[in-house]
């Protein structure tokens, strides 16, 4: 074998010698291999330095980590003073009081850097961060045109402690979303994820009026499944649980969620079954991706069965009934869920929808009984007893949703005597008569009231009855 070894390299000595281009390229391939060698050798001694020198991660835009990382890196000097290529992200603050010139619901603007590299310093820590842009994607399933642009953000700390990492996000959560913001965050489907956008101030659990004791059951029913998790779990039940809320349009069953989502310091995840772009896997995804302590609302869920009453063929029809039902209590389902179902037409819902497991508690939310019109009107006119007794004799019959008592009422605000002497604006709308009822009068003589500075006078307050 040395000696096949000995031959061959004479051989390729001979020709080196002998030809002169053989020995020219053989020179030549050298030098371009030494060259190719010191143009990657600069950057394969910074990877080998970044490999064992910095902690790296990568936070996805799927992820709430992502406009966390992103709130925080504009509130940095770097974001502030020296950055020339920004991102502009606009946020629309919907706790925020209005001002009278406008100015307080203006939205606001949010400058981060743009996609590219970027070097910081941060707690005397060397951060490099990368915002990258992939390519967009064409959204999926149920027919959909959209197109979903991802990013990402690839983060370098010049650190060899995995626990600066968790310090920095926790920092970008506080800087995000502050300790104590008790605003309710507000969920809506885009591309087949959930989208956090919206916040909305605690709604108190006393301005949603129902009949007595109601709301105060339903939040106590929710508490106790939120307490009993292992309990399900021992005994293999999913650790899910569904509301249904019906009655007629006007009476606050939105209101409710938003009410029970204060008081239990829940998100809400606001899903609308027209919603263009979301089809059965974007909602089976969603349903297997609620974001922790949430309530899954879906509003007027009647409009799934009007789905599965459709063609099969007719290319609207983006999310099945079948889907619907996969979806809220499937393999994938996620399960530590709230989901709560309102409808103003309960008679049209399938039993397939509503049963057990799926629907585990069944409220009727109706129009306005006497107890309820009282509590209102004492909401907006304090120590107005009297006249709260009467507006409720007059109203509180069940003919009226609470909206149209409350509109009554905001109409007429600065006087508790206009909300009464007007009140046959509210006797006399169409809603409010039947045809061929008998209609009957009734008298209350009330005292002058000063009201914005004006005198009130007395007058017959006349009211109309429906028909038994």
């Amino acid at each position: 074998m040395e000696a096949i070894l000995d031959q061959i390299w004479t051989t390729i000595k001979h020709q080196l010698e002998s030809n002169q281009f053989l020995s020219g390229g053989a020179v030549l391939m050298v030098i371009g291999a030494t060259a190719a060698l010191c143009r990657s050798l600069p950057g394969k001694i910074w990877d080998w330095l970044t490999q064992r020198m910095f902690m790296e991660f990568e936070i996805s835009m799927k992820d709430d980590g992502f406009f966390w990382f992103n709130d925080w890196l504009a509130e940095q000097p770097y974001s502030k003073n020296w950055a020339r290529w920004l991102s502009v992200r606009t946020v629309r603050k919907g706790s925020r009081l209005p001002s009278y010139n406008g100015d307080g619901v203006k939205p606001t603007f949010i400058l981060s850097p743009a996609p590219g590299t970027h070097w910081l310093w941060w707690k005397g820590y060397f951060l490099i961060v990368t915002r990258d842009r992939k390519e967009p994607e064409s959204g999926s399933g149920g027919g959909s045109n959209s197109i979903i642009e991802r990013e990402v953000y690839n983060v370098s700390i010049l650190t060899w402690r995995r626990d600066i990492i968790m310090k920095l996000m926790e920092e970008a959560r506080d800087v995000s979303e502050p300790p104590d913001d008790n605003r309710v965050k507000i969920y809506i489907p885009r591309y087949g994820e959930w989208n956090n956008d919206i916040k909305r101030r605690p709604r108190p659990m006393e301005s949603v009026i129902l009949p007595e004791g109601v709301l105060e059951a339903l939040k106590g029913d929710m508490e106790l499944f939120l307490s009993r998790e292992e309990w399900y779990v021992e005994r293999g039940i999913p650790y899910r649980r569904g509301y249904l809320l019906r009655g007629p349009p006007g009476n606050g069953k939105s209101s409710v969620v938003l009410a029970l989502a204060s008081a239990l310091k829940l998100d809400i995840c606001i899903l609308n079954l027209n919603s263009a772009g979301v089809g059965d896997d974007e909602l089976r995804r969603m349903f297997a991706n609620v974001p922790e302590n949430s309530i899954v609302l879906i509003e007027d869920v009647d409009c799934a069965y009007e789905q599965r009453e459709k063609d099969d063929d007719n290319k609207d029809s983006k999310i099945t009934f079948s889907g619907l039902l996969n979806a809220i209590d499937g393999v994938v389902a996620a399960e530590r869920r709230i989901l709560v179902m309102t409808t103003n037409y309960p008679e049209k819902l399938d039993a397939a929808l509503i049963r057990p497991g799926r629907c585990d508690v069944k409220l009727s939310i109706d129009n306005a009984d006497q107890d309820q019109a009282e509590r209102l009107f004492l909401r907006f006119f304090s120590g107005e007893q009297r006249f709260a007794k009467y507006f409720g004799q007059q109203v509180g019959n069940g003919t009226y949703s609470m909206a149209a008592l409350q509109g009554h009422l905001l109409k007429h605000s600065n006087c508790p005597a206009k909300a009464i002497n007007q009140l046959s604006e509210l006797l006399n709308e169409p809603q409010a008569a039947d045809e061929g009822s008998e209609r009957t009068q009734g008298e209350l003589r009330v005292q002058a009231e000063v009201c914005d500075g004006e005198v009130s006078e007395p007058e017959d307050i006349h009211q109309d009855h429906p028909g038994e």
